[in-house]
């Protein structure tokens, strides 16, 4: 797949696969079903569009989709040993398609090229297919050693089969760690960067001692003192604001409202750039410890 002079993103790939699926259907791809409105009313509904028809003899079209079943289901198919969806009988095609971006590094002693990128195209049920997947990944090396067992996950997702590999699930959900009300947190600056806007952001995390994310934690932001908005963190600990000028202030502090005996983040801020910041819980060790002062950060 996709090797000498075929030229093919993964999604003209994943297109032809569903044309083959279906019977000869090409469709334009969308990635938009429906839209609702507030209310969850269906305003409008994406209806498939056809583009165009494979126009395959029905025996060329066979040949190729007992081809494609063969890869997955016979012993000599390439993807035989490495598919892994039980129950879910499948077609698809390996692909270990062979590059070179740094000549002639890419060459093995006998000049023959050694990188290569690893690709599996796939689709199921093979009777009444309803998934198409292509897993490309680049300079993966053989598509049914790197790819095809990407495609186990994603399948077997779909298919609501449990994977082999992946940790028991919980008896009973656990919700957010538990945050005293005595916490101290240590704030930090982690980086800035460019930011194609006026004015600076702000991107931070609260999280607690062990790094896990702390949900429903309020920050004050303040200009010169005075706090202009309240931000909450969510359910991954993230929380945002655009609303940093250095125009507008020449002192910037994010400070969690809660936790008052914790030291503020300033930041001496410049427009065009974007700040992450964290907030952690300090170890309960640490607590006792004196309260270090304000935390100063460019």
């Amino acid at each position: 797949i996709g090797q000498g002079f075929v030229l093919v993103t993964p999604l003209q790939m994943i297109n032809a696969y569903a044309a083959v699926a279906n019977g000869g259907t090409l469709y334009r791809p969308h990635l938009v079903k429906e839209i609702l409105d507030a209310d969850g009313n269906v305003v409008k509904v994406t209806e498939p569009e056809v583009i165009g028809q494979l126009n395959l003899d029905p025996e060329f079209m066979r040949l190729v989709r007992a081809g494609l079943h063969a890869v997955i289901n016979w012993n000599t198919g390439t993807a035989n040993a490495t598919f892994d969806v039980p129950g879910i009988d499948a077609s698809g095609k390996t692909g270990t398609a062979e590059f070179c971006d740094n000549y002639p590094q890419c060459l093995d002693s006998e000049g023959r090229v050694k990188t290569s990128h690893a690709w599996f195209a796939s689709y199921a049920p093979t009777d009444n297919p309803e998934i198409v997947t292509v897993v490309f990944v680049y300079g993966g090396g053989e598509g049914s050693q790197v790819a095809v067992p990407v495609t186990n996950k994603i399948l077997r997702h779909y298919f609501n089969i449990p994977d082999e590999d992946a940790p028991p699930e919980p008896e009973t959900e656990t919700g957010p760690p538990e945050v005293l009300p005595d916490t101290l947190f240590t704030a930090r600056l982690l980086g800035a960067d460019g930011w194609n806007q006026n004015g600076a952001s702000v991107s931070g995390f609260v999280t607690d001692a062990q790094g896990q994310p702390l949900p429903g934690i309020s920050i004050d932001l303040l200009a010169n003192g005075k706090v202009v908005a309240q931000l909450v963190s969510g359910q991954t600990g993230q929380f945002d604001t655009d609303r940093l000028n250095a125009e507008d202030a020449s002192d910037w502090q994010l400070r969690l409202t809660d936790f008052p005996d914790s030291a503020p983040l300033t930041l001496e801020i410049a427009n065009g750039t974007r700040y992450l910041v964290e907030f952690q819980a300090r170890p309960p060790a640490q607590e006792s410890a004196s309260v270090p002062g304000p935390i100063s950060a460019r």
